[in-house]
């Protein structure tokens, strides 16, 4: 005879824990969960995501607010190009709408529009990974965080537009694999 194991109560706790986990995110202001389960191909995609942007939110909003201290208006509308995606992706759409106009004013080089609302678009984008941030489950704290991390080394110009149009295609093509490269 054989024996069998029967995994069944497993996998339904998972998805309970899921389920679970969901209905939390939910109840965040300005997060449409059902889309962000939509655009990143499945609610699993869909967490992993949200926990690479707790931890990566800090830095990008530092280098976002260091583009637009230096005035670098090129690379500036570059990231809030990438901040404007991401944050559509994860269901985020109000904030997503705010940085896509600073895009456009950067595109059409209205200088003046980006001072007058820099400072808005970033304060909501804060505010709303706070409050990402302090779901226990879902964002580590930096403690938790190893410290062996590699550093970055420095781009040209030519060569962070080259990546930055790399990951907005894998991004849209939810190929994670390249992302995380």
């Amino acid at each position: 005879r054989m024996k069998c194991i029967d995994n069944s109560g497993s996998e339904a706790m998972k998805v309970e824990k899921r389920e679970i986990e969901l209905n939390e995110l939910k109840v965040i202001e300005g997060l449409d969960v059902e889309q962000g389960i939509l655009y990143c191909n499945g609610d699993d995609t869909y967490l992993e995501i949200l926990r690479a942007f707790c931890e990566d939110w800090e830095e990008s909003g530092k280098q976002i607010e260091d583009l637009f201290q230096k005035k670098d208006w090129k690379n500036y509308t570059v990231a809030v190009h990438g901040l404007k995606s991401a944050l559509f992706s994860i269901g985020v759409n109000k904030i997503s709408e705010m940085a896509k106009q600073l895009e456009f004013a950067g595109k059409e080089n209205r200088m003046t529009c980006i001072e007058a609302n820099h400072a808005e678009v970033i304060e909501n984008d804060k505010s709303f990974f706070v409050k990402l941030t302090e779901i226990d489950w879902l964002c580590t704290s930096k403690e938790e965080v190893d410290e062996e991390d590699e550093v970055a080394e420095s781009l040209s110009g030519n060569e962070f537009d080259k990546v930055i149009s790399e990951m907005e295609m894998a991004a849209y093509s939810f190929d994670i694999d390249t992302l995380e490269k």
